[in-house]
């Protein structure tokens, strides 16, 4: 099964590269240059609970406060691979809420623009992948969280076609 995987999604990688790279889609930049990290901060709501979206701080503080339901994303847009952090991302188990929250980011990003970019499919893959080697034990540390930073966009992308090429097989 690795094999088979291995040499398709070599194939997949190396034909799809230029594809992958013109669906990228483009967010409008920051235009106030004096707006930070500490002035974007939201609360969403999802179905199970509320979302709190900020800078680190923010996020300390209401985190004292919280439900076990709630769930806490650390905004790193401003950074040079700008990134949210989804904290124990691995306690939301189900698509359905785990589209919910990812669609917040979405607006979170639209009422605060940035470079982000990162397409709602690549995150519910990427969360999707970190979920899965959380519960295989695999890195705990570093998969509990999920990071979708600008960088791992084109990786699931591909990954991606690569699902969408397997299933017209």
């Amino acid at each position: 099964m690795k094999k088979y995987i291995l040499r398709d999604g070599a194939l997949i990688i190396a034909s799809s590269l230029l594809i992958a790279l013109s669906f990228k889609e483009k967010c409008p930049k920051l235009t106030n240059d004096s707006l930070t990290t500490n002035d974007m901060k939201s609360d969403f709501s999802y179905s199970n609970g509320d979302i709190y979206i900020g800078d680190l701080n923010f996020i300390n503080q209401k985190q004292e406060n919280a439900s076990l339901s709630d769930v806490f994303v650390v905004d790193e847009r401003l950074t040079d691979d700008p990134n949210m952090i989804i904290l124990d991302s691995y306690r939301i188990k189900t698509l359905k809420e785990q589209k919910e929250i990812l669609k917040c980011l979405l607006e979170y990003e639209a009422l605060y623009p940035t470079d982000w970019e990162r397409s709602l499919y690549s995150m519910e893959l990427e969360w999707t992948i970190h979920n899965i080697f959380y519960a295989l034990d695999y890195e705990k540390e570093r998969t509990k969280s999920v990071d979708l930073n600008n960088d791992d966009e084109l990786v699931y992308r591909v990954l991606s076609l690569f699902q969408i090429v397997n299933t017209l097989k």
